[in-house]
């Protein structure tokens, strides 16, 4: 699948070969066609092909997987070039070649579930337990729920501590604090702040370290600073 947003120009390689728009060849007639609209067993049977669609489709799949998202769920948000909803069917497809891509993703999946069962929780990634309660139900969809959940409380539970960490250390750090650096507010995954501009590239390196080093992890984190008169400049 190829990730292209025709608007940004942003570009994310996940599997195949370029095909230069939103159709690829129909296996049978050469003609162009749109993909949701392709044979799922011709998707599954032809890895080579590229598949150009949305960037905000592909970030509904990693990241949905990521924080749990279902194929009932993924197969309602992802949508054809008409609008549709693509169906389960295609959804299926979507979601066991993305697996098969990464298939590290499928086993922190199985054993997400399978720790949250046998605990009752899940751990974040400073340590905090949070008791999932669903996990103990005899509802095989609540047990389902809380393995959501589960595969999410790492990422989504210890993003948000993490992010309060380097928010800490960002504030304490008196080299910022003699740069003129004042934090203002975060979003997410973001801080916002103000500096001289005369200091700002100074500002920045030392507001990159802090994030990135907040929290000593076995995967390292990538900080992405920039600069600009006013929010939307700077991203």
């Amino acid at each position: 699948i190829l990730a292209s947003d025709c608007h940004s120009k942003n570009v994310i390689k996940v599997y195949g070969r370029v095909y230069p728009d939103k159709y690829v060849l129909h296996p049978g007639t050469g003609e162009q066609v749109l993909f949701a609209n392709l044979p799922p067993e011709f998707i599954k049977t032809h890895p080579d092909v590229w598949v150009s669609v949305k960037r905000d489709t592909i970030k509904n799949i990693a990241y949905g997987l990521i924080y749990g998202l279902t194929i009932y769920r993924l197969a309602f948000d992802l949508k054809d070039d008409f609008g549709e909803p693509i169906g389960k069917e295609q959804a299926t497809v979507i979601y066991n070649m993305y697996l098969d891509l990464y298939p590290s993703l499928r086993k922190l999946m199985a054993f997400c579930k399978e720790f949250v069962i046998k605990n009752g929780g899940m751990y974040d990634l400073l340590g905090g337990f949070l008791p999932i309660p669903d996990s103990q139900s005899d509802d095989g969809w609540k047990i389902e729920s809380a393995a959501r959940m589960a595969m999410n409380t790492p990422m989504q539970r210890g993003a948000a501590k993490l992010m309060a960490l380097a928010m800490l250390l960002i504030e304490n750090c008196p080299q910022l604090k003699k740069l003129g650096y004042t934090q203002r507010v975060q979003i997410h995954d973001e801080i916002d702040g103000y500096a001289p501009e005369a200091n700002s590239d100074e500002a920045m390196v030392l507001i990159q370290h802090h994030l990135e080093t907040a929290l000593e992890l076995l995967c390292p984190l990538e900080a992405k600073p920039s600069k600009g008169k006013t929010w939307y400049d700077a991203k």
